[in-house]
C-alpha cells in the first residue's frame, strides 16, 4: 500500500509525523508547567495571608499584653480555684466543685 504512493506523499508523511509528535509532547509539557504555575501562585497567596495574619496577631499581642492574663483570670479555671494568688491559701468552705457533666446512671432493668 505504501509502495504504491508517490514519493511526494511519502516525503510529506515522513516529515509531518515527527512534527505532530513534537507538537503533542510540547503541548503536554506546557500544560504541566501551567498547572505547576497555578499551584505555586496559590501557595504564594497562602503564604502572604499567613504573613499578614501573623503580623496582625503579633501586633495585637504586643499592644495589650495584659489582655491574655485578664482573660485567663476571669475564665472558668480561675473561678473554680485552680489559680491562687501568691501567699494565699484557698478558703475551702467557700469552694464548690464544678457541676458534673456526667449523666446519672439508670438502674439495670434485670
Amino acid at each position: 500500500m505504501i509502495r504504491n504512493l508517490p514519493i511526494r506523499s511519502k516525503l510529506i508523511g515522513i516529515l509531518i509525523t515527527p512534527l505532530l509528535a513534537l507538537t503533542l509532547l510540547t503541548s503536554l509539557g506546557i500544560g504541566a508547567n501551567l498547572a505547576t504555575k497555578v499551584q505555586a501562585e496559590r501557595l504564594r497567596q497562602q503564604a502572604a495571608f499567613a504573613i499578614t495574619l501573623s503580623r496582625l496577631l503579633a501586633g495585637s499581642v504586643a499592644a495589650a499584653p495584659t489582655t491574655a492574663a485578664a482573660t485567663w483570670m476571669t475564665s472558668r479555671r480561675a473561678s473554680i480555684g485552680l489559680w491562687r494568688p501568691f501567699g494565699k491559701t484557698p478558703n475551702r468552705s467557700k469552694m464548690t466543685a464544678p457541676p458534673s457533666t456526667a449523666r446519672p446512671r439508670r438502674p439495670c432493668p434485670h
